[in-house]
């Protein structure tokens, strides 16, 4: 099996560059070196991991938790407004509940606007998801068969 390239090192042969490249972000901003294999391609390597070490040392160390954007302007996690047209051109309205499964399957349930009303819509969905994930957080009982949640 291949030795695995040491992290934030790749192997870049193209057209006419042939080298390494070194990128990480650090506070939003990303640091790149491209390396060339000038002296032979070992020796680049070289360069390459001690240029990675030079300046990971100078910057803070990588936080353990990730952005995410977020779509939702309802200001419920996993609840979404939305409007869409039909393939006739109708314009479709409704809010959109979104959960994902403990085997990591995602799920979503809609409501209406138009069936439902602004309110008793968004309603109905953040009932939905709140239901489903306090089942999800229920501890499971020892048994044959574990009950799949009633929304899934």
């Amino acid at each position: 099996m291949p030795r695995r390239p040491p992290a934030n090192l790749t192997r870049y042969d193209h057209n006419y560059f042939h080298g390494w490249v070194v990128e990480f972000k650090r506070a939003g901003e990303i640091h790149v070196e491209y390396l060339k294999d000038d002296g032979g391609r070992r020796a680049a390597r070289r360069r390459a991991i001690a240029w990675r070490d030079r300046v990971l040392a100078t910057l803070s160390p990588p936080r353990r938790f990730h952005r995410r954007s977020s779509t939702s302007t309802t200001g419920v996690v996993g609840v979404i407004h939305s409007r869409t047209h039909t393939r006739k051109g109708t314009p479709v309205e409704y809010y959109c509940a979104t959960w994902t499964t403990e085997d990591g399957r995602p799920h979503q349930r809609k409501f209406s606007v138009l069936k439902y009303g602004l309110r008793r819509a968004f309603a109905m969905a953040r009932d939905v998801r709140a239901t489903v994930i306090a089942e999800m957080l229920q501890p499971r009982k020892l048994g044959r068969s574990t009950p799949s949640p009633r929304w899934a």
